[in-house]
């Protein structure tokens, strides 16, 4: 069993950063929350390896402050139980598509995963899949930080805090 400590994200302990596969339990104020588990059969987004390791470290990090209220929206075994958030809305309307960028030309996809709070709110962001361009994936991210969503997710009803993912394309035409 690993231990996750209360330092910042990107620096966990390494054998929490690649214990995919196992089951980890995260202490918090002398609690182990069995609900902030690493399990392979709990998560089904597509990602390359470097984006699962960062998923996984932002999931610990996320559900040990949660105290282990964290659900995946990938996860199976809440298939007919868990509504996704939805009814996004973005603060204010303007191009989150960097000058710079459009200037060098500068396209590709940013892939997220975020924490949408019991409230709708965007707690947390981090970048999972790189568009190659650092610009990019900072605008995808600050416009998630701009947005909220209008219904939460829902577990059998009940407002809850899960991470889902999501993704932004730039792209030139």
């Amino acid at each position: 069993m690993a231990r996750a400590t209360k330092t910042p994200f990107k620096k966990l302990p390494r054998s929490t950063r690649i214990a995919v596969g196992m089951t980890l339990a995260i202490l918090s104020g002398g609690r182990a929350h069995a609900a902030c588990e690493i399990d392979p059969a709990h998560f089904s987004e597509p990602l390359i390896e470097s984006g699962i390791v960062t998923r996984n470290s932002f999931f610990l990090q996320q559900c040990e402050r949660a105290h282990g209220a964290l659900l995946d929206v990938t996860d199976p075994s809440l298939t007919g139980h868990l509504q996704r958030p939805s009814g996004i809305t973005v603060k204010g309307h303007r191009d989150y598509y960097p000058t710079a960028a459009k200037r060098t030309g500068a396209q590709g996809r940013s892939d997220l995963a975020i924490i949408v709070e019991p409230d709708g709110s965007i707690s947390a962001i981090v970048v999972v899949g790189s568009s190659g361009y650092k610009m990019l994936d900072d605008a995808a991210v600050e416009l998630y930080r701009d947005s909220s969503f209008t219904l939460p997710a829902m577990l059998d009803g009940v407002p809850v805090r899960v991470l889902m993912y999501t993704h932004t394309n730039f792209g030139l035409t």
